[in-house]
């Protein structure tokens, strides 16, 4: 009996092996909860609150280990029949019926005795199996089961005896083939047995027969002397392994303060933390000299202070491993998975272990148990992973044990490294028009994935557990799902995932898809006002007359503010209290509440009426202020900034315009940005600003104004030219160019009719255009010009004077003009021209004129082509250490010019064409540009000049390339790695990443470089390098390289080296030490010729000396002591 309104804990008790429980209601699912920790408790708390008439009743729970439910009425026993009938002739066909009230499409055909697997068939119930022509093979007892899902079956059905009568021969021992049924996965094997039936065959005593016989005798003594020796191998190992461990103590140590009196260790029987054996010692520490069996188990421990116990610690769970052989750890999903890959450990043992444990090196935290199944003359267990991280990576290994001692393990299995590779985002799913959902109306759900997603999956979960239960909706390109209508059954759980590269990316964020409008509308209000202070504490209650289990609070705009309270009764109906503590400005808003059921979570009601909550603060005025200063420059930049608190939510900033700011003034700022920027100071900008914020929905008072001023300075005068020149030809164009700043305003070119511009001149341009643009050059275009421009609505000086000549031949676009001097009956002039270069090269012609008209020149004189023979070399561009950078390493780059080089000039191709789109990076004296940490940015082209007189021509481009992005690739030799000369070699680099090139390169000959483009090979990138006919300059180390085409200077690791070595004679190649080895031995040799040369000569002068003087024969004698 419990009161109304009551809440009640309900307590369910199973085995430790329990590894799931469940709470069912007047036989209907009410309730699911796992054990905490599993394996160490065997019991769970289900609570159920308020107790109300609608929660009485009779309550029952169960519990799960491995696949199978406590209680048998978990599952349904399907009935099996077969047509026509039990017992058939030979050569007629069978079908069997299995039919199941519970509703699944799964059945299995099983006959007992057959060791192999049984027949599934995938149909509605009831299933036909479908078997003939029947032979005496198919004699025998027959069962069926239902499949609820991949590893849970129903009870077997009622067995069904299949009887094949008037056959004709012997049933053979051995099977008997497949049945003609196209269902069967596996062939039936007999069980005919002598004297089952009256019309078997008789057993046929002949010679072979016996001989049979003999030979299954032999086998037999054969095969159980072999067992019996393993299993006297095993007991002599299990002995000397438990001698082992006998000799390795254990401690265990209980730390407490360090003014604990006495300490006590609790050996835990049982889940709950009564002890059953206690052990009360002065010390801290319990040890245990030799492991034994009986010495596993759960410990726990407290201590004492002035007589007073402690609360017990946490559990130890003391293990004792190495008891039987170990059992072999592979993955069904290989040892290299992606990021978000499903993973499959499977644990395997020949001996019949109730259970397997897998763990991970350090993460002991990290402990799964699984029950055991038969499976090819052993025991096995498959642990799932589901989305795998990189927290995943690491070292499994598993171990076996049996359920009467669960702390006693076997050997470990051998380790298995598992990799995780580069994870992939999770993607976004989302409710649209939103997660709230009126009953009857669309609903659209969208998972967003990155632009080059393959595909999509979108699944609805139907239990907590994911695993267990999910409905897959979409499964392919598209990445949404549609609800046409919005029902009960559409609500719950979603989420979603996406495959690139192959591989399926970790699971979404859970959208909580929610329907409203199937109940009538609480009431919401709020017992502290609609209009609260910041720091106030908030009470909202939720009222109705329906008695709804629990209520729901949402506010506008904020779809994560979701609160959920338990309701309780009050005055004839249902209510809750929503807190919130110490409002502030983000809390104020629209409030409304829903009721529902605890049945059903996601089915809501109407939405109350909408609450507004207002937090109303006292706002002080901002600060506006302006930098660099209140008084600015023309045409220089300035900031304006508004100070509010910082809870403000958006700014104002206005220019006034009339005394009264909110009768005249100009709005330019109203957004969450505090802040005005002005690029260019200009007179209009010049006056008073003030500013605003807005907090809890208010705006603040105005500021105290700014007063902005502007500073004026004095304008330069613009520069006047002529395009293509001041010398224009008779009837040619001509265009006249003022050039004044880019910020200039207008323009005005005159013409000079008197020696004062301004009260003798002609306007011919006033305008933004700064151009004058003569067709035809006449007579009336010769004279003097000049222009100006407006900037800040003052004019500028007037510009240099520009002389515009005409000529009736080609002109040169260098003159000079001097005062001729008599000479020789006479005119002359001479011109200079100081340290000419080569930008003065070229020909020259000179005119004569008369002061009276000094724009009518005279015919050209006869062309003059002055050479000036100087030529700069370009310099030579060099990356320090090498052109090939790894990722993150710093490198130098080097401009190499002559040593009396005045500077220099460093530029970084960004485009296609170097002389138009190039980055300079260095202009003065220093040469080198230094690159701290090598990025992609830094990778691409480079070239530089240097200045001497002029500048020089650029250098050649270096192209500076960062290797390390990614993975190396392999690289090999289909001719292998001694060739000779002549031999054709081919040279062979893979990769498993799909990269558009491959590069190989030689070790000490930058020059040598090949890109080549792939092809595809065994689902891996292949590329194949060719060398026709070898010689030694080709024999060296070799290395090759992947990359992409939209950075062909980001290269890969390299891969590992692969030296190539072209054997003698034709094209010998010889190492440094072969060299110095070479050269040793020469040298031997040459003074061994002279040695031999100097001997023959002294044996022939000996010869000679005995005939004519004996001095020389003893200096014969002498030789001969020598050896020669």
């Amino acid at each position: 009996m419990v009161p109304n309104g009551a809440s009640v804990f309900v307590w369910c008790q199973g085995t430790l092996r329990a590894i799931e429980y469940q709470l069912r209601f007047e036989g209907l699912f009410s309730a699911l909860e796992r054990p905490d920790p599993p394996g160490l408790t065997n019991q769970v708390k289900f609570s159920i609150r308020p107790m109300t008439s609608s929660t009485a009743g009779q309550y029952t729970c169960f519990y799960r280990t491995g696949e199978l439910w406590s209680e048998p009425r978990m599952y349904d026993r399907p009935t099996l029949s077969v047509h026509p009938g039990p017992e058939v002739l030979p050569g007629e066909n069978v079908t069997f019926s299995c039919h199941l009230e519970t509703a699944t499409t799964t059945f299995f055909l099983h006959k007992e005795g057959m060791a192999s697997r049984p027949w599934r068939r995938v149909d509605n119930s009831p299933a036909a199996f479908s078997m003939g022509p029947v032979t005496p093979a198919h004699r025998g007892t027959y069962r069926c089961f239902g499949s609820y899902n991949e590893h849970m079956w129903s009870f077997p059905s009622e067995p069904v005896m299949l009887l094949v009568t008037g056959d004709a021969g012997v049933a053979d021992l051995a099977s008997t083939g497949q049945p003609s049924s196209p269902d069967s996965l596996e062939p039936h094997r007999s069980t005919t047995k002598k004297g089952l039936r009256k019309d078997l065959i008789p057993w046929d005593y002949t010679a072979e027969n016996l001989f049979r016989v003999g030979l299954g005798l032999l086998v037999l003594v054969a095969l159980m002397c072999l067992l019996a020796h393993t299993r006297l191998l095993r007991k002599k190992t299990k002995r000397a392994s438990s001698q082992e461990r006998r000799r390795r103590p254990v401690t265990i140590l209980c730390q407490g303060p360090p003014v604990a009196e006495a300490y006590e260790i609790h050996t835990v029987r049982e889940p709950s933390t009564k002890d059953t054996s206690k052990s009360l010692m002065a010390g801290n520490t319990l040890n245990i000299t030799e492991m034994e069996p009986d010495q596993t188990g759960l410990y726990r421990c407290s201590y004492r202070i002035a007589g007073q116990r402690s609360q017990l610690s946490n559990i130890l769970c003391l293990v004792m491993t190495g008891t039987f052989d170990k059992p072999s750890l592979s993955s069904m999903s290989g040892r290299v998975v992606a990021s978000g890959d499903n993973v499959k450990l499977q644990c395997f043992s020949s001996f019949k272990f109730d259970a397997f444990i897998l763990t991970k090196e350090d993460a002991p935290q990290f402990t799964q148990t699984q029950r055991s199944t038969a499976q090819d003359n052993g025991q096995q267990a498959t642990f799932h992973m589901d989305h795998v991280t990189s927290t995943h990576a690491g070292t499994y290994k598993c171990y076996g044990t049996f359920s009467k001692d669960p702390y006693v393990w076997s050997h470990p299995s051998d380790p298995l490294q598992l990799v995780v590779t580069a994870s992939l985002p999770p993607p976004v799913i989302k409710a649209l028009p939103g997660s709230m959902v009126l009953y009857n109306e669309p609903v659209t759900i969208r998972c967003q994935g990155p632009p080059d997603a393959e595909a999509y999956a979108i699944y609805k979960e139907e239990e907590p557990e994911y695993r267990a239960g999910k409905q897959l909706l979409v499964a392919g390109k598209t990445d949404t799902s549609t609800i046409q209508e919005m029902e009960p059954y559409w609500t719950g759980m979603y989420r979603c995932s996406y495959q690139r590269g192959g591989h399926w990316s970790p699971l979404s964020n859970i959208l909580h898809l929610v329907m409203t409008g199937s109940y009538d509308k609480p009431s919401l209000s709020s017992m502290s006002g609609t209009m609260v202070a910041p720091g106030d504490n908030v009470t909202l209650q939720c009222f109705s007359r329906i008695g709804f289990q629990a209520f729901i609070l949402t506010k506008e705009d904020a779809p994560q503010l979701t609160q959920r309270q338990s309701s309780t009764t009050q005055d004839n109906g249902q209510q809750t209290t929503f807190h919130m503590d110490r409002v502030t400005s983000t809390q104020a808003g629209t409030y409304r509440c829903y009721g529902t059921f605890s049945k059903d979570p996601y089915v809501w009601s109407h939405p109350s009426d909408p609450l507004q909550l207002v937090v109303r603060a006292r706002h002080h005025k901002p600060v506006i202020t302006a930098q660099p200063g209140s008084e600015v420059q023309y045409n220089e930049p300035v900031t304006i900034q508004c100070q509010g608190p910082p809870y403000a939510e958006a700014y104002k900033i206005y220019k006034e315009i009339e005394p009264e700011p909110r009768n005249g003034s100009k709005l330019l700022v109203a957004d969450r940005t505090n802040t005005l920027y002005i690029q260019k100071m200009k007179r209009d900008n010049i006056g008073l600003y003030r500013c605003s914020y807005m907090g809890a929905g208010f705006w603040s008072p105005l500021s105290d104004p700014l007063e902005l001023g502007m500073i004026m300075v004095s304008l330069t005068a613009p520069v006047m030219k002529a395009l293509p020149g001041p010398m224009i030809l008779y009837n040619e164009p001509v265009t006249i160019l003022c050039q004044g700043p880019p910020y200039a305003e207008a323009y005005k070119i005159y013409k000079e009719i008197e020696p004062e511009p301004r009260n003798g001149s002609k306007l011919l341009v006033a305008g933004r255009t700064n151009t004058l643009y003569i067709q035809k050059m006449k007579r009336d275009n010769i004279g003097l010009y000049c222009c100006s421009y407006m900037e800040g609505g003052l004019w500028s000086p007037l510009s240099n004077s520009l002389g515009l000549g005409m000529t009736m031949e080609d002109a040169l676009l260098t003159t000079q003009t001097q005062s001729s001097t008599v000479q020789d009956n006479g005119q002359q002039a001479t011109f200079h021209m100081d340290h000419v270069m080569s930008t003065q090269a070229g020909i020259y012609m000179c005119y004569g004129a008369f002061s009276k008209d000094p724009y009518v020149w005279s015919h050209p004189s006869d062309p003059l082509q002055l050479v000036v023979r100087v030529g700069l070399t370009a310099p030579v561009m060099k990356a320090l250490p090498g052109p090939m950078v790894l990722y993150n390493e710093p490198v130098t780059i080097l401009c190499e010019g002559p040593p009396d080089s005045e500077a220099y000039k460093i530029y970084k191709v960004e485009g296609l064409e170097p002389r138009e789109e190039r980055k300079l990076l260095v202009a003065g004296k220093p040469n080198t540009f230094s690159i701290q940490e090598m990025k992609a940015n830094w990778t691409g082209l480079y070239h530089c000049s240097y200045e001497r007189g002029e500048w020089s021509p650029p250098s050649d481009n270096l192209d500076l390339v960062m290797t390390g992005a990614y993975d190396k690739p392999s690289l090999s030799s289909m001719s292998g790695t001694m060739v000779a000369p002549g031999d054709n070699v081919t040279l062979q680099c893979f990769s498993r990443m799909k990269f558009d090139s491959f590069i190989l390169t030689k070790d000490g000959a930058p020059q040598f470089t090949h890109r080549q483009s792939y092809t595809v090979q065994d689902n891996r990138l292949l590329i194949t390098f060719h060398m026709d006919s070898v010689t030694s300059t080709q024999a060296g180390t070799y290395r090759c390289y992947g990359g992409f085409n939209n950075n062909s200077s980001m290269w890969s690791h390299p891969s590992d080296p692969l030296q190539l070595m072209v054997r003698g004679p034709a094209g010998w190649s010889v190492s440094p030490q072969n060299q110095v080895r070479l050269s040793l031995a020469g040298l031997v040799l040459l003074v061994l010729v002279v040695l031999v040369a100097e001997a023959c000569y002294s044996h022939k002068r000996s010869v000679y000396g005995l005939r004519s003087a004996p001095y020389l024969s003893v200096m014969t004698n002498t030789e001969d002591t020598r050896g020669f």
